[in-house]
């Protein structure tokens, strides 16, 4: 029943997209795209063949370097520490972009991409994009909720596979779990193929088996105790300078990330072990901040970080 509910809603927004195109609202990246867009989330997980077509308004692999209207969705609406969703919800032209942006991973597989950092950049907008894709199809639920509960019933919200991203039917934690993390036990029904896949990714993100723990500081789940979401997408040419940015922002921001009153217990607590390999989360957190309080984690806010 949950996908039913779910094609009804994609398709009504499909409709309110093309009528908005139609009047001329944003000619640019949304047009041609907008119907195929609203599909993108959860269908066509196969079609990763059209980089390369010469139909206008086609997805290319240099979406997926730059990112152009995830680029411009952020620049509308993102504010860091929250986001407009109500804002974006108001703006036809702004969900096409979004829409557009979410076609990219299913269309574009990082296989096409040219090196380990493009393909470390494409996942984290991935799961950026995604988060906030969802949280505009169930909105309300989540503004009276929090991003833990359930937007449909047996859909959990990091757990449901709701999205179609390089050839695959993917959840968020199999990105930030399986990809970004490298710690498959953390997935939840996942079969051998799919396991396999995710390997690959990860693999091809990370050649030395090691991967990045900063990406903490830069996946968001649209919580206010996340770490900011960054108003500009990550791109592989800068990857590295992005992460290393977020990190230091958040280590410093003395209310959700490190300060006298403790440290988060996204990595005081949740991910503890993963500073295991930098000398333990103490050791890390301090050489970006030496007056945090690294002997206590403050508690997390899940609340839906939508600005004020």
């Amino acid at each position: 029943m949950s996908k039913v509910i779910m094609n009804a809603a994609r398709a009504l927004l499909a409709a309110l997209l093309a009528l908005a195109v139609g009047c001329g609202d944003d000619g640019g990246a949304a047009s041609d795209g907008s119907d195929a867009g609203s599909d993108a989330a959860t269908t066509g997980a196969d079609d990763t063949s059209g980089e390369d077509e010469a139909t206008p308004g086609a997805v290319t692999v240099e979406d997926a370097l730059s990112f152009p209207d995830w680029a411009a969705v952020l620049d509308a609406y993102g504010r860091g520490s929250c986001f407009d969703y109500r804002g974006l919800l108001d703006d036809p032209s702004g969900l096409a972009r979004l829409e557009r942006a979410v076609e990219v991973f299913a269309a574009i597989s990082p296989e096409q991409l040219p090196d380990a950092e493009a393909r470390l950049a494409y996942w984290i907008n991935a799961y950026n994009v995604l988060m906030v894709w969802l949280v505009t199809q169930h909105f309300e639920h989540y503004l009276e909720n929090t991003v833990l509960e359930d937007p449909l019933p047996g859909e959990p919200t990091f757990r449901a596979r709701w999205f179609a991203v390089a050839g695959e039917q993917l959840a968020l934690d199999d990105i930030e779990h399986g990809v970004l993390r490298l710690d498959q036990p953390r997935i939840r029904d996942i079969d051998d193929a799919l396991s396999a896949r995710l390997d690959a990714f990860g693999a091809a993100v990370y050649p030395d088996g090691r991967f990045d723990v900063r990406i903490h500081f830069a996946v968001n789940c649209a919580s206010v105790g996340c770490p900011d979401l960054r108003t500009e997408p990550y791109v592989g040419a800068r990857v590295d300078a992005q992460l290393e940015e977020q990190t230091v922002q958040f280590l410093n921001d003395p209310v959700k990330g490190a300060g006298p009153d403790g440290i988060s217990s996204l990595i005081g607590l949740y991910y503890l072990t993963d500073f295991d390999d930098y000398g333990g989360v103490e050791a890390y957190v301090t050489q970006y901040n030496p007056d945090a309080n690294t002997d206590r984690s403050v508690g997390y806010d899940w609340t839906l970080n939508q600005c004020p």
